[in-house]
């Protein structure tokens, strides 16, 4: 979604790796944006339109880097005001016979919205911040015009939550180490939909290892699926 960079001017399933954090990861620029976003950004249509996008620091990191036009202290105090924080984007709409699309108000959306995060063992609930911090509230209000002009009315539309992304002794939400988010949210009835997953580590944030044939080996093989070679670990 490159509109956020002038911001501030394979089917197999393999276990995870025991330690992601021991690969090389990419500097922020070498970041491809448009695959991290479709590994952070889940859709179902289940009785209408349902997304949610969660949003790391790492986002804003890799797109201000690709960004001529950001200095590199504007680009600096966005990333330190951002620093301890990622956020969740969700909209939801009906969308009529006509194509024509009826969004949830936020209060709809907070009411049939469910997190949860595991570590690959348990589950355990996640609360967004009841407030959105006063350094942050600049980011949200720019936010909403940037995606309309890019996703239009979604993008007008779009509810955003910040989750408070710190706890003792490292990251709550680590988009390198193993693990996975689940977003419940509900239609307009309050039926629950299918969660959404995301799952971690992130492949786009590493160096790809490759497979004997060439082909790039996603980030929690350890193995390549074509021949069964082993991965360097």
């Amino acid at each position: 979604m490159k509109f956020l960079n002038t911001f501030l001017a394979l089917g197999l399933a393999l276990p995870l790796c025991a330690n992601a954090g021991a690969f090389e990861k990419k500097q922020p620029k070498d970041v491809d944006i448009s695959a991290m976003t479709n590994e952070t950004q889940r859709t179902s249509y289940a009785g209408g339109v349902h997304l949610a996008w969660w949003i790391p620091p790492e986002y804003w990191e890799a797109s201000l880097s690709r960004d001529a036009n950001v200095t590199d202290a504007a680009r600096k105090q966005v990333l330190d005001t951002l620093r301890g924080y990622s956020m969740l984007a969700v909209v939801q709409a009906e969308v009529g016979a006509l194509g024509n699309f009826t969004f949830y108000e936020r209060d709809a959306v907070i009411k049939g919205l469910k997190l949860e995060l595991s570590d690959g063992k348990d589950w355990a609930s996640l609360v967004p911040l009841a407030e959105v911090p006063q350094k942050l509230a600049p980011l949200l209000k720019v936010l909403g015009p940037i995606l309309s002009s890019a996703m239009g009315p979604m993008g007008q539309n779009m509810n955003f939550f910040v989750l408070d992304d710190q706890k003792k002794g490292g990251r709550l939400i680590s988009p390198y180490e193993p693990g996975m988010l689940r977003i419940t949210l509900s239609d307009n009835k309050g039926v629950k939909l299918e969660p959404l997953l995301i799952e971690f580590p992130l492949d786009s944030l590493y160096v790809p290892r490759r497979c004997p044939n060439g082909k790039p080996a996603h980030v929690s093989w350890m193995v390549c699926p074509w021949d069964g070679s082993k991965l360097p670990q």
